[in-house]
């Protein structure tokens, strides 16, 4: 997972970054990229829905319900239906989250409604925009662009899907403050739930069972349109087969589960004040003025701005090789060659080529050293590889020659020795 914090592409001008010629110009982009790229090295050191993440079990959602009234089939049912792997929080410790760009349209206006919409996560209906292989992309942005508490609002999260919305009927003032809140533990979802149904009005439909009540308000009115109601009830036939359909009397765990907490507020951390872009000059002065966390980012960002400086001198040196910005898709072998797909584009098959033309006609290895690079597209580290390699292969030839000259000379002289001693011939 990706969060705010990650660098995760270099954004170039709105030419492309090969055609900056001029020098000046293409300075005071590079420092203008270090200075955003130091600012976000240096924002908190995680996104706002990853805490501790506490997980809990199957058999513990079955005791917290039947603790709170409700028989267990009809809880696991609900969860299994919002999350079908039992999963509210992941262990790197983010919630499990929806990002809903229908909700994220109601929740912003003017000029950041349009920035969101631009950026396709906002749309005012339903599913008129596709759900994301992953929602954190979108929320990250979203929260760049609008604020966390308009992420945390746009984005169901959790076991139990809990739209941010819902905020108030949990007990927070803020989405942001629920979020932060959810994301310390699956009990918290669990408990979040309980609250959400009260407030609702919807627990004595699940208790009867009625399915289209509990999903009108619980998932909303197009619930029908997608089966809501009768996957719910399929899920509720499976668990009420496996447990039963009353509320057990469980004995005390051996690591009992701890009861449902108060509302507490959490203490959302603070987040560090970006640094300003860089737009003096970068001085042995200046740079003694600046703090540790700054010169450790620096550091960072320089490392950034060298692997750009390195992209763009391999491109003007040789304009056909794209490989170090859009590479193919390759794998590595476990003799440092990158084997592609096709034969004639095979590093492996023009670097033995190239080591028996050479081997066999020296004067061809000017030739070899120009037609590689642009045949295979291989970068310099490979091209450097394989002239090793090359040299390699050209001292086990010799070696290998001088053995079978050796051998030939060896195996003549015992020929010529043989013959002398055959009857009938003559000692010089």
């Amino acid at each position: 997972m990706n969060g705010p914090n990650v660098v995760e592409k270099i954004i170039y001008p709105d030419e492309t970054h090969t055609s900056i010629d001029d020098e000046t110009k293409l300075h005071d982009f590079m420092i203008k990229e270090i200075g955003e790229l130091m600012n976000v090295q240096t924002q908190s050191a995680k996104p706002f829905y990853i805490g501790a993440g506490e997980q809990i079990s199957e058999q513990q959602i079955i005791q917290l319900a039947a603790e709170n009234g409700i028989p267990p089939y009809l809880a696991l049912a609900c969860s299994y239906k919002e999350t079908p792997k039992l999963i509210g929080s992941w262990s790197s410790g983010a919630l499990n989250a929806l990002y809903e760009d229908h909700v994220a349209y109601r929740n912003s206006s003017g000029s950041v409604r349009n920035r969101l919409a631009d950026a396709r996560i906002a749309a005012r209906g339903w599913r008129e925009l596709p759900y994301p292989p992953s929602p954190y992309p979108h929320i990250d942005l979203c929260a760049e662009i609008a604020g966390a508490e308009i992420a945390s609002l746009s984005t169901s999260w959790g076991l139990f899907q809990i739209l941010g919305e819902n905020h108030k009927r949990v007990g927070f003032e803020t989405a942001l403050e629920m979020v932060t809140w959810l994301a310390a533990s699956e009990l918290n979802q669990f408990t979040a739930w309980v609250r959400v149904i009260d407030s609702m009005g919807v627990k004595d439909d699940l208790l009867r069972e009625d399915w289209n009540g509990y999903a009108k308000r619980y998932n909303g009115p197009k619930y029908a349109s997608h089966g809501y109601h009768t996957k719910l009830a399929a899920l509720a036939a499976k668990f009420a087969k496996k447990y039963g359909k009353g509320i057990p009397t469980l004995p005390a765990p051996t690591d009992p589960v701890p009861t449902i907490p108060d509302v507490v507020t959490p203490t959302v951390p603070d987040v560090i004040s970006p640094l300003p872009v860089i737009t003096t000059e970068l001085t042995l002065e200046n740079l003694r003025s600046w703090p540790p966390e700054k010169i450790l980012a620096g550091k960072v960002a320089v490392t950034d701005f060298l692997t750009i400086t390195n992209i763009i001198e391999q491109e003007r040196l040789n304009p056909t090789t794209k490989a170090a910005i859009s590479p193919p898709v390759i794998e590595e072998t476990d003799m440092s060659f990158i084997k592609s797909k096709s034969i004639f584009k095979s590093k492996r098959i023009w670097g033995i080529a190239g080591v028996l033309i050479t081997a066999l006609f020296p004067v061809a290895q000017p030739i070899v050293d120009f037609v590689l690079p642009t045949i295979t597209g291989a970068t310099p580290e490979v091209l450097e590889q394989m002239k090793s390699n090359q040299v390699a292969a050209e001292d086990a030839i010799q070696k290998v020659l001088i053995a079978v000259n050796a051998l030939l000379t060896l195996y003549g002289s015992l020929v010529a020795e043989h013959k002398l001693t055959l009857p009938g011939a003559t000692k010089a």
